[in-house]
């Protein structure tokens, strides 16, 4: 096929914004369809080699596979194998087990799966996953596994039946798309299935080029609409916005008109043939690999924080920059136009990484070999501070408890061995529900009869106000009407981010919106409610809080003064807007039952944050397993004021 350099701009345009998405930049908060756009490309151009190879009579299915093997593997190979060391030095023996397994996943072209079956794309631990960008690759080989066989066995049909095929395959995949960006958002953002319409859509692009084209204006308006459509994109979406479903179709179409409209002499076509894009491009596939890495071991350098410190920006910019373009002339180049042997690179990649992931694994996974490797690397004040902060992760305590305090599924049955006539109290919200329910789990499970019973509903990162939850809470809503005998009290909690203009101010009509589901949802069903404010944040992470408010020399350059009064500042201003709360309920004449979480908490900044030997928190805004034993006496007063 003839080279078109409007297709590396717009490689460029793809690869840019999801590198800044992933370094936090507000302003790229959509930069996350980049992957989108890349996936219309890659549709585009491995089609139409098919397409003209098929033409000639002259595919071979061992001749496809070679080439994607050669473009793919050796520069993934390298950057993977990169991150190790790194990992074994920065990460925690947790994460490094994680990192290790993501490894072998990463070999196995199956990421997706695996950070699927971890928390979503994203979630904050998302910023310290050095290889999650994998699951985007791992889509795309496992849908050119399936394409070419399509095209091969329905070749003879024609080109009519091929696309008609295609097409109800893109429909079907639209389509679940949508119904899973809605009811099962994690599933559906990494799932082939609810993705490969995006891949197919490029894949039209291919079939209409080969017919004749439109006038050259039509081609320069619908080349610019293609930009625009994407910047777009870029700019207004964000992690609340159902992807990838019909929002989606918004940056992907965007990128089918810049493919199947942009020419030299189209205006389209020469912003993005500009120089600067297509070095860019070139140069994209290596850019996107080693993005990540970078950035997550740049936030482990700098302490754990997802926050990256401006002064690394610089930094981060020329090694993306030298990285991107070695690996792009020594390992890519080379790969492709070499006499690399294709079995040879099979052999090295499926058995290198899963095995290099094992071993790592099985390392990781053990006390003793871990900290023993740990101990020859590090003194041993470092080591006893990685101890703490290892062992500070949260962790969901389900079936430890003696009484009955369940982990409730909307598919099971209520669990009537349960209520043995005590209240039976809901917990529903976010991630900092967990919390709480862990922690009255530590607070009861010394009786030998229970008191109380708490089934709890909550999801991670699923609050009343995320669109991507209203099917969950949907569903939760008719269970909870068809087990209201059973059902004492409802209680909601959330982190307060939804509700914040910035740090210090409420967003007033965020509010409105949760008071009004709370209204339509529970109150006019009669249903007795209360609301759970928002906790104290700390504004600073349990490696910041570790260095700083104990003697351990820190493992990266932080300034401890400054570190101390962003954390006093971050818990002012979280009991500023626990207290304007309040204010506006009282304002507005709300009845709703509000319990202040930061009023039951009395956050201590002296003693409840660390003893310098355990962490309470396993982040800003989470306890550690060691916290929810820490504040159970604290959290089983919300029984007392709930009733």
């Amino acid at each position: 096929m003839n080279y078109r350099a409007e297709i590396d701009g717009l490689r460029a345009l793809a690869v840019v914004p999801v590198i800044l998405f992933h370094a936090g930049f507000d302003l790229f908060e959509g930069g996350f369809v980049g992957v989108d756009v890349f996936f219309v490309i890659s549709g585009y151009l491995i089609t139409t080699i098919i397409l003209n190879e098929m033409d000639q009579g002259r595919f071979r299915f061992a001749q496809f596979y070679e080439r994607r093997a050669k473009r793919i593997l050796p520069a993934l190979l390298f950057v993977s194998l990169s991150c190790i060391p790194f990992a074994w030095f920065w990460l925690s023996q947790h994460d490094l087990y994680d990192f290790s397994k993501s490894l072998i996943a990463t070999g196995l072209f199956g990421s997706n799966f695996y950070f699927w079956s971890g928390s979503g794309y994203f979630d904050t631990a998302a910023e310290l996953k050095p290889l999650l960008h994998t699951w985007s690759l791992a889509v795309e080989e496992q849908y050119y596994i399936l394409f070419p066989i399509v095209l091969w066995v329905f070749w003879k049909y024609g080109k009519y039946v091929i696309v008609s095929i295609l097409g109800l395959t893109f429909l079907g995949s639209l389509i679940l798309g949508q119904w899973g960006a809605v009811n099962l958002p994690q599933m559906a953002f990494f799932f082939l299935p609810s993705r490969g319409w995006e891949i197919l859509l490029g894949a039209f692009c291919a079939f209409f080029t080969i017919k004749p084209r439109l006038n050259h204006y039509a081609h320069q308006v619908l080349s610019v609409i293609g930009i625009i459509l994407i910047a777009l994109s870029i700019l207004t979406f964000d992690a609340d916005t159902p992807t990838p479903g019909y929002f989606t179709l918004i940056p992907t179409l965007g990128a089918a008109l810049i493919i199947m409209f942009s020419t030299h002499s189209t205006i389209g076509g020469q912003i993005l043939s500009n120089r600067l894009f297509v070095a860019t491009g070139l140069v994209s596939y290596s850019a996107y690999l080693w993005h990540q890495p970078l950035l997550v071991f740049t936030r482990y350098a700098t302490g754990g924080t997802t926050d990256l410190p401006v002064e690394t920006l610089p930094f981060l910019l020329i090694s993306l920059i030298v990285l991107s373009v070695l690996t792009w002339k020594f390992i890519e180049r080379p790969a492709r136009s070499g006499d690399l042997s294709f079995f040879k690179l099979l052999t090295v990649f499926f058995i290198t990484l899963p095995l290099t992931g094992f071993i790592s694994g099985y390392f990781s996974s053990n006390e003793g070999l871990y900290w023993s490797i740990k101990s020859t690397i590090f003194d041993k004040e470092s080591v006893n501070a990685q101890r703490i902060l290892s062992e500070s992760r949260e962790e969901l305590r389900v079936n430890d408890f003696s009484l009955c305090i369940q982990n409730g599924d909307l598919e099971k049955a209520f669990p009537t061995q349960c209520i043995n006539g005590s209240p039976t109290i809901v917990l529903i919200g976010d991630s900092h529900g967990r919390d709480i329910y862990s922690s009255l789990g530590y607070a009861f499970e010394k009786k030998a009869t229970s008191s109380v019973n708490i089934l709890n509903f909550t999801r991670g990162g699923c609050r009343l106000l995320n669109p991507q939850c209203e099917a969950h809470y949907n569903r939760l809503l008719n269970w909870i009407l068809e087990n209201k005998a059973n059902i004492s009290a409802v209680i909601y909690v959330q982190a307060a981010r939804d509700l914040l203009l910035n740090s210090r101010t409420l967003k007033e009509k965020a509010v409105d919106r949760l008071l009004h589901e709370f209204d339509t949802r529970f109150i006019e069903n009669n249903i007795k409610f209360a609301w759970l404010g928002p906790r104290v944040n700390l504004g600073i992470n349990r490696h910041q809080v570790l260095y700083a408010k104990c003697s351990y020399s820190a493992p990266f350059l932080f300034d401890k003064q400054e570190v101390l009064q962003k954390l006093e500042h971050s818990v002012a201003d979280s009991i500023l807007i626990d207290q304007q709360i309040q204010n506006y309920l009282t304002e507005i004449k709300n009845n709703i039952h509000y319990i202040s979480q930061v009023n039951l908490l009395n956050l201590n900044l002296n003693q409840d944050i660390t003893n310098c030997n355990t962490l309470f928190w396993s982040d800003e805004d989470h306890y550690s397993t060691a916290g929810e034993k820490y504040f159970a006496a604290r959290m089983k007063k919300l029984i007392n004021v709930l009733n």
